[in-house]
């Protein structure tokens, strides 16, 4: 199976990654952590290479004092 996570702050991809064992730290392109209170769409997308079936997943996550 193919994994893919992605991270939005409105259009731009803040993180991206096809390890499924590695999410969101939090941090932002630049090295910056999200602000508190920051809110963030995030789409999982999963392709099965065997059945040729795509599933979509998607939310929002909000950023929390570390």
């Amino acid at each position: 199976m193919n994994f893919k996570l992605r991270v939005f702050s409105g259009d731009q991809v803040v993180y991206e990654t096809s390890n499924r064992n590695k999410g969101w730290d939090g941090h932002l392109p630049g090295g910056a952590l999200a602000q508190p209170g920051q809110s963030f769409n995030w789409i999982v997308i999963i392709f099965n290479e065997n059945t040729k079936e795509e599933k979509f997943f998607s939310g929002v996550v909000k950023a929390v004092n570390p």
